[in-house]
């Protein structure tokens, strides 16, 4: 947009400065000021050597169209001089346009990535009435790119052999809860747990159940999702009974 502005402003100092120009042909109205600026840069420009045959090209046809050559030139150049005032002028009032929807759209903050969807109220006023109206606009969180959901995925599958076993040395023994999170990075990745046989570890990663000195092994699978990506990581666990507390 801030080039079209320079390039509209470069117009109208040529305006200016062709104002007082002769027009020596016959134009509309409206052509008038591109006409001037035609005729300001045929008189500054120099007369090109070798484009003879053209010349006389052009000259032999005026007693069938009746126009110069010095006019042919004009005539072109101002067509050109006209289509790029236009096209400039259009590109200005579709820049202007689109930036102020762009701002209008901007004063709604979309959820980042992992929050619910929200709902925002638009006050919109109608001309003619006096009243303004709310209208409700639901706003979906901010979405990863494929590529960025399976490598988020990835890499909470790498860090569940850390943070499964929580304060236990490993997963070969198990005498204190598990950690079993139901979402990892910030809220963006879910995670849901299941515990093999049921009723030993919650799905909390709570040992709910008082095994033998000689231990039981669960399976322990997680169903890791970040939108639409998915993974599945499992794990076996012995358990034992819980460390006693030792008196002082």
């Amino acid at each position: 947009m801030t080039v079209s502005i320079i390039l509209l402003g470069i117009y109208g100092g040529l305006f200016l400065i062709s104002r007082k120009m002769a027009i020596p042909y016959s134009c509309r109205k409206w052509e008038q000021p591109f006409y001037k600026i035609a005729v300001f840069f045929q008189k500054k420009r120099r007369k090109k050597k070798g484009n003879q045959a053209r010349q006389k090209q052009l000259e032999s046809l005026f007693p069938i169209y009746h126009i110069s050559l010095a006019e042919y030139e004009a005539k072109k150049i101002t067509v050109i001089l006209m289509t790029g005032f236009v096209s400039l002028s259009f590109s200005i009032i579709f820049s202007i346009f689109f930036q102020k929807q762009a701002e209008m759209f901007a004063l709604l903050k979309r959820p980042s990535y992992g929050e619910n969807v929200k709902t925002e109220e638009l006050d919109v006023k109608i001309e003619g009435i006096e009243n303004t109206y709310q209208i409700p606009i639901q706003l979906s969180p901010r979405q990863y790119h494929t590529e960025e959901a399976r490598e988020k995925v990835q890499k909470v599958l790498a860090e569940l052999d850390t943070v499964l076993p929580g304060n236990n040395v490993s997963l070969d023994e198990v005498r204190t809860d598990l950690v079993m999170p139901k979402v990892m990075e910030n809220g963006i990745v879910a995670v849901t747990w299941n515990v093999i046989p049921y009723g030993i570890v919650s799905e909390r990663g709570e040992i709910v159940k008082e095994t033998g000195e000689e231990g039981e092994i669960v399976k322990i699978e997680a169903t890791v999702q970040c939108q639409e990506e998915k993974g599945i990581y499992t794990a076996f666990a012995k358990i034992f009974p819980r460390k006693k507390a030792t008196r002082s």
